[in-house]
């Protein structure tokens, strides 16, 4: 018979696809689901291109999946590869990938299977139904009705469908992990074979949403390939996604929680394995111990990404929880030695409880925990939480014998139950000891660095208070390893019994650590140059000398890392860049990502091209170490990054130089960093029956900021303590957002004017989705110039879907802007922000109607009434990222944006706008000699203040934009009449003092 090929799924919810030389072996051929991309090889993968379905002729093994962290789905119609503990060679007469037709050797009645459901035995002779049996046997739930249903005979094993079936903890596992291998792949340093994975888990994630979940039920479900349908009937392994973090919007963990109420599974003794009862093992009444689907209905709940959900859905994954351990504790102190795979509620038991720990890394990936002695007495201890979940007489029914253990400060889990003496993969998730609720959920620190990022040192010096920037300790270098000061702080706190006094912590950081910037030298880019020529276009003399100082300023806030950061990195806290770069100033003498955008746009006006791309390709050697831009040059930024300006930094360069190579060198990480926004922070909201995905700022990592350490510490003590690691996740997503802080993530919280009301990943940002709106169309033309017609259809449809989305969700036609959309109240933030425009800034829009709106919404929101600069918002908090401080970035989103229209009275308001910053820009520095990160336009113009720390000078992105505005504008703009009276000469003779003073300083 001629071969016989599956018809794969467009998208690869399987890993692998089979042929069979003989069609009887297999079920009814899968029907191809429409709308979705072709199945991904692994070559192809690399560069995300789909590719035709390819037939691959490896022979595969018919076994339980080995682990957690390299589990797949199991194969599509891959039913007869024989059973473990088998001869694993296949009969001569067939292909190595054929079903095996024989029966279980250690099943062998399969044969005898006469009559279940009263109909007459179909697997005498029959190699399908062997198969089938098979099947259903490896994905471990052997068996019971997902398997069976469909049939003449529902729940009959006499008519096993198995392969048929989608399954939803199957392409959960294998999501989980790809994010694994593209998270090892990256610490090995194999950012090509990360990318691959990358790819892999996005498409994943896609094809679940797609095919697996169900909007209206609030759950993930088995998807039927003979019938085309979803199979609705209610397993805890609908909520696998969960518990493997396969999914991109938080809200489901409520909506999930929701089907758990609608589903009725609030039983005594736990989640049953399913709601109808065939007879087979993994059903009602068994308890899902067999094959550990207890776990993703207990621990997706209470998953670190719904750290921030709502109460309810804690308090129901705990309920669950406890019913799940007191039936299990309920057995422990029975007869005998053993414990039965299944758990049904007569059984009793014994059992000595050893414990497998895994720290959860946030997206599906793990690594192993420290090893140590725990006794059951501290299972008890975490019982007694339960209060008055527990049925009755927890204590008497634990073993009083001590069980080895791991024990680290996450989900435990039990692996092992007695002298059980058949260990399969399943046991490795038998039980959840999840606790806590999901607001107490420990998260991951910052980075692994002790010192740096976490650990009692970092602690005590900082809450001691030494330095009146948290920022100073953490930019400290070591004078020794991190192993020796660790240990000599160690033998310090054992002296004083751990309450260390001030002035002894102020000797030991003396001893141990370098002053702050010993690492970086200073260092004045080879590229400036006296006389940039964009100066002869500024018609105001004052401007013009203005401008030549503001040239001058690049050669203050040049940096240069020291070669010893890259011999010894472990010793200090700033990550090593090959190349030169330009700094914000003052405090921040580090590179910034979305700061960095601004300082090219400048430094390119200033004939500095090699220096832009030297900070290109630091930022780009980062996305290949890190797979992402961190918020900035130091260990403690890693876990979050900025606004993503990767992209528009490439074409700003690739416009001035032409450098096509560069681009084409470098293509492929440009796509990586948006992969990076793709995997991590995308997020699901649906309108109007659609669902649309968009992106936000997300940072689930744990414990206070280290560079803001005892105000993050000081700010949690107001907040409950099962919501303080809520609290510091909130507080890092909103220095992602670069917004740190202002009202607009504090906006639907307890109180809007409390910084402990943060919500920021709660919110739908206008402006992060306008720049990947953008950066999707710079990847489209880049590709398009590089030939790679597939890419750029990739990357234009993909902005389409983008533009649709923020249409749907984030445009308000009403007013004629964009909007911040809250996706716990469902609604947008209707609060003013110059954010709200950035599509326009971003040509992310298809309507240039929309621009003249966006100038009627900023009239009714009276923005224009302010003569010094856009604030950034209406509300005084005393957040530096509200009124009355106005920021340069800012400012740019509306006057370019604006500047777009072919409307002539747009664009005066265009300049007015860019007259009214540069005014305030020059009459400060006239004064200060300075210019500032931000500035307080409430009266007449000043530094800006507010936030977390004095106002600095510099200041890169503010040079940047003022250099910009005299060039776009040079022969409108004036210096204004407030200086008239100093005259020209005066002024120039003032502005040549400061100058020098600068340079003496």
């Amino acid at each position: 018979m001629a071969p016989w090929c599956a018809e794969a799924l467009p998208l690869n919810l399987w890993g692998t696809m089979l042929c069979s030389e003989d069609q009887s072996y297999r079920p009814a051929r899968p029907p191809t689901i429409p709308g979705l991309h072709p199945l991904t090889s692994p070559e192809a993968a690399v560069q995300g291109q789909p590719v035709a379905t390819q037939a691959l002729s490896t022979p595969v093994q018919w076994a339980e999946p080995p682990n957690l962290t390299v589990v797949s789905c199991h194969i599509l119609h891959s039913a007869g590869s024989p059973s473990a503990g088998e001869n694993r060679e296949q009969p001569k007469d067939q292909h190595s990938h054929a079903p095996s037709s024989s029966i279980r050797t250690r099943s062998y009645k399969d044969r005898d299977i006469d009559h279940q459901a009263g109909v007459p035995s179909l697997l005498w002779n029959c190699p399908a139904c062997w198969a089938e049996i098979k099947h259903g046997d490896s994905m471990t739930w052997g068996f019971f009705s997902p398997w069976l249903n469909g049939r003449l005979c529902p729940g009959g094993l006499s008519c096993p469908r198995n392969s048929p079936e989608l399954p939803a903890e199957g392409c959960s596992l294998y999501c989980s992990s790809k994010a694994a291998k593209a998270e090892m792949r990256l610490r090995h340093s194999s950012e090509e074979r990360a990318t691959k994975y990358r790819n892999l888990l996005s498409q994943r994630l896609a094809a679940m949403e797609a095919i697996l979940w169900d909007e209206q039920r609030g759950a993930w479900f088995d998807y039927d390939l003979e019938k085309g349908k979803k199979n609705l009937e209610f397993y805890p392994s609908n909520l696998t996604p969960l518990w493997a973090g396969c999914f991109s919007d938080p809200s489901v963990i409520e909506k999930a929680l929701r089907y758990l109420e609608d589903s009725k599974t609030t039983y005594q003794y736990g989640l049953s394995a399913a709601l109808k009862s065939y007879g087979q093992q993994c059903e009602r009444p068994g308890l899902p111990a067999c094959t550990a689907l207890h776990w993703p209905g207990v621990e997706g709940l209470a998953s670190p990404a719904s750290a921030s959900g709502a109460e309810a859905a804690s308090l129901g994954s705990l309920k669950q929880e406890v019913m799940w351990l007191d039936s299990v504790v309920q057995l422990m102190g029975g007869q005998g030695n053993t414990m039965t795979k299944k758990t049904q509620d007569h059984q009793s038991g014994d059992a000595c409880v050893k414990w497998t720990h895994r720290q959860r890394k946030g997206q599906g990936m793990w690594s192993h925990g420290r090893s140590s002695e725990c006794s059951v007495e501290a299972l008890r201890v975490l019982l007694d939480h339960c209060g008055d979940w527990l049925a009755s007489g927890t204590q008497r029914r634990f073993p009083s014998q001590e069980c080895p253990a791991h024990c680290i400060k996450y989900h435990p889990m039990i692996t092992q139950l007695g002298s059980y003496t058949w260990m399969t993969w399943e046991l490795h998730l038998l039980l959840l000891l999840g606790l806590g609720l999901q607001s107490q959920e420990a998260l991951p620190p910052p980075c692994e660095r002790q010192i740096y990022c976490h650990g009692e040192l970092l602690h005590q010096v900082q809450m001691a208070k030494l330095y009146q920037d948290d920022k100073q300790f953490v930019d400290m270098s070591l004078a020794t390893s991190p192993d020796e000061v660790l240990q000599k702080f160690s033998e310090l706190a054992m002296a004083y019994n751990d309450s260390i006094p001030r002035e002894q912590l102020q000797e030991f950081v003396q001893s141990h650590f370098q002053p702050v910037g010993q690492e970086l030298q200073t260092w004045i880019p080879e590229d400036w140059k006296d006389s940039p020529q964009f100066l002869q276009k500024i018609s105001d003399a004052k401007l013009r000398t203005w401008a030549e100082h503001l040239h001058q300023i690049w050669r203050k806030l040049g940096k240069k890392i020291k070669p010893e950061v890259l011999s010894h990195p472990e010793r200090y806290s700033l990550i090593y860049s090959e190349h030169p770069f330009i700094v914000p100033g003052g405090r921040f003498v580090e590179f910034y990502y979305w700061d960095s955008y601004w300082v090219m746009e400048g430094l390119l006006l200033s004939e500095m091209a090699s220096t832009v791309k030297g900070m290109l390709q630091n930022f780009l050697n980062l996305v290949k170490t890190y797979g992402h831009i961190p918020n900035g040059g130091r260990v403690y930024y890693l876990q979050r990054s900025q606004p993503p300006l990767l992209t528009v930094m490439m074409d700003l360069y690739v416009t001035h130089t032409n450098n096509v190579s560069f681009l084409q060198e470098n293509i492929g990480t440009l796509a990586s960093e948006l992969d990076f926004w793709t995997v991590n922070r995308t997020v699901s909201v649906s309108s109007g029956g659609q669902s649309y995905i968009l992106n936000r700022y997300y940072v689930p990592y744990g414990g206070p900021r280290p560079e803001s350490y005892t105000k993050d510490a000081e700010l949690a003590n107001t907040v409950p303590e099962g919501d303080q690691e809520a609290l510091w996740a909130e507080l890092k997503a909103g220095a992602e957002s670069g917004w740190d802080f202002s009202s607009r993530w504090l906006v639907g919280g307890p109180n809007p004017d409390l910084l402990s009301s943060i919500r920021t990943s709660k919110m739908v940002p206008v402006d992060l989705n306008a720049f990947l709106c953008q950066a999707e169309e710079l990847m489209s033309n880049f590709y398009s110039r590089l030939g790679n017609d597939a890419e750029a259809t990739k990357y234009r449809n993909l902005r389409s879907q983008r533009l649709a989305a923020m249409e749907a969700i984030l445009w308000d036609e009403q007013r004629g802007a964009w909007f911040d959309y809250d996706l716990e109240k469902g609604k947008k933030n209707l609060e003013f922000y110059p954010s709200n425009l950035t599509p326009l800034w971003a040509g992310c829009f298809s309507d240039p109607s929309v621009i003249e709106k966006a100038l009627r919404y900023l009239e009714d929101s009276k923005i224009l009434t302010y003569q010094y600069g856009i604030p950034t918002s209406l509300r005084n908090t005393g957040q530096q990222w509200d009124f009355p401080n106005a920021w340069a970035p800012l400012q740019d989103l509306v006057i370019r944006g604006l500047a777009k229209s072919a409307n002539s009275r747009t664009q005066e308001v265009a300049f007015q706008l860019a007259q009214n910053w540069i005014r305030t820009n020059f009459q400060v520095y006239s004064q200060k000699s300075a210019m500032y990160e931000k500035y307080d336009i409430s009266n007449g113009g000043q530094p800006g203040g507010g936030g977390e720390y004095e106002v600095q000078e510099g200041f890169g992105w503010t040079n940047g934009l003022a250099l910009m505005l005299l060039d776009r504008y040079g022969d409108q703009l004036t210096s204004g009449t407030q200086l008239a009276s100093l005259g020209p000469y005066c002024l120039v003779a003032a502005l040549l003092i400061s100058l020098l003073l600068q340079w003496q300083g």
